[in-house]
């Protein structure tokens, strides 16, 4: 297994894995959990990782608050709201959100959205049903 503390190898990895996928690539956000980025060696590997094209999402420590969540059954931002574990969920979730917008073409877009009418609905039932659709354009 790669190590994070020789970037050259993961990098590596990284191209074989990228080489093997071709353009069918899905986009993927790193999410560091021990790599500080007020290191030089912190900072080295972020940058490093941004240069090879990937996106490196914010950091996700080690914190008490999250096993305590996990062992309450409960989301980080009820059981610990405003928490700097709470924060850092927070910030991901913006930065994934980002890439995912990013990502869509208007086209999928309108789309996605055509599965939600009741039109569609009406298709799917009918076909199920063996019978003609009958639309109302809604």
């Amino acid at each position: 297994m790669a190590s994070w503390q020789d970037p050259g190898k993961a990098l590596d990895l990284l191209r074989r894995a990228r080489a093997v996928r071709g353009a069918t690539k899905p986009a993927c956000m790193l999410v560091p959990s021990r790599v500080d980025r007020r290191t030089a060696i912190g900072r080295r590997i972020h940058a490093t990782l941004e240069r090879f094209g990937l996106k490196v999402g914010p950091a996700i420590r080690q914190r008490s608050a999250h096993i305590e969540a996990f062992e309450a059954g409960a989301w980080i931002g009820v059981h610990a709201p405003g928490s700097p574990a709470h924060r850092e969920i927070r910030v991901l979730k913006d930065r994934v959100l980002e890439l995912f917008e990013a990502m869509l073409d208007p086209a999928m877009i309108a789309e996605g959205m055509t599965f939600l009418s009741e039109d569609h609905q009406e298709a799917s039932t009918a076909f199920v049903e063996k019978r003609d659709p009958v639309f109302r354009g809604r």
